[in-house]
């Protein structure tokens, strides 16, 4: 076992907040690596672009909040013209400079847009074993359905 820095995020669907998953995830595992906790976590089956986007105020319903903030999404959605938009697979947890009680947005499925709200509890230390990252530790309420009637 080795010691690693754990990030503690909870993360709640950004219009249900009742419905929510806490996740565990080590600070040199990815973006890509939450997303697929994340999926996980929720109980979904078919897979769909995501995208993270560290934005101002998470709560906010505007559409203006993800102008000109960094969005890490799947590497087929990003484009190389735009130098706001990273691919997730290469950006570690740590290297976004996270502090407690930061947020980023989450959305999954840019048809039927799933959104989430993602905030950041806790960062620790401790010896581990890297096989068990990412793991979803606690869950509150039901998963919704990915395609309800």
């Amino acid at each position: 076992m080795q010691t690693h820095r754990i990030y503690i995020f909870k993360v709640k669907l950004k219009f249900a907040k009742s419905i929510w998953r806490r996740i565990a995830i080590l600070e040199d595992q990815t973006l890509k690596d939450l997303h697929h906790a994340i999926f996980r976590a929720f109980d979904r089956h078919d897979e769909h672009l995501y995208a993270f986007y560290k934005t101002k105020n998470a709560n906010s319903k505007s559409r203006s909040r993800l102008q000109d903030v960094p969005k890490y999404t799947d590497a087929r959605a990003v484009d190389g013209f735009d130098p706001n938009i990273h691919d997730a697979a290469e950006i570690p947890i740590s290297s976004l400079k996270l502090t407690e009680k930061s947020t980023l947005e989450y959305l999954f499925d840019f048809g039927d847009e799933w959104w989430h709200i993602l905030e950041l509890e806790s960062i620790s230390e401790r010896k581990t074993d890297v096989g068990k990252y990412p793991a979803t530790i606690e869950k509150k309420g039901k998963s919704p359905e990915q395609y309800p009637d």
